[in-house]
């Protein structure tokens, strides 16, 4: 088996986890409990994991992965700047994510507690790549003069308001009410970055 054909064996059986991990409290599941609930042989779970918080690693990166090919299509796929913005912070809240969003508050969270350091380089990576994203919506709007120059200055706040965005979005009973509050962010961010004529 090549290498990557055995990424792709953990990577399908990370996935097949993922029902586990939304229906059970994660302090109650065990390699054992993951390897039933699957329908995959514990040996075999053991032969590709070295415990759940590494499946649940391979379960994150995955989601994630997935996330970020639809989300930047769909980004592209925009016309006006404002609705690239909109569709980046807030595809994660639509149906089609709603596990993924599930499995990313249960990964973070671990990452406080977790010694290894592969769940900090993970969110560091998400992190990183969010940002890249950030800084090109906003090159795009000082190139099309529809920001001030100044606006690139404000790449990390942007981002960093969005995580609390996503955290707070626990506490809302709709998708809907996450999406209204980004949308109403986005309006006033546009409204002060906004480059004026003179």
């Amino acid at each position: 088996m090549t290498k990557e054909e055995k990424q792709e064996r953990r990577r399908c059986m990370a996935l097949s986890c993922l029902d586990a991990f939304l229906n059970t409290n994660y302090q109650n599941l065990t390699v054992t409990s993951l390897a039933k609930q699957s329908n995959i042989a514990k040996g075999t779970l053991y032969e590709y994991f070295k415990n759940k918080e590494d499946i649940i690693l391979e379960l994150t990166e995955g989601l994630y992965e997935k996330w970020k090919e639809d989300t930047l299509k769909k980004v592209n796929q925009q016309i006006s700047l404002k609705e690239k913005f909109e569709c980046f912070f807030t595809a994660v809240y639509t149906k089609d994510y709603k596990n993924y969003r599930i499995i990313l508050n249960i990964f973070a969270g671990l990452s406080h507690y977790e010694e290894e350091e592969t769940f900090k380089n993970f969110l560091k990576k998400i992190y990183e790549e969010h940002l890249e994203v950030i800084n090109s919506l906003l090159e795009e709007g000082i190139k099309e003069e529809l920001f001030i120059k100044e606006a690139k200055t404000l790449n990390k706040g942007l981002l960093n308001s969005f995580i609390g965005f996503f955290h707070i979005s626990l506490l809302n009973e709709k998708e809907s009410t996450s999406i209204k509050e980004i949308k109403t962010f986005i309006d006033n961010f546009f409204l002060t970055i906004k480059k004026r004529t003179k």
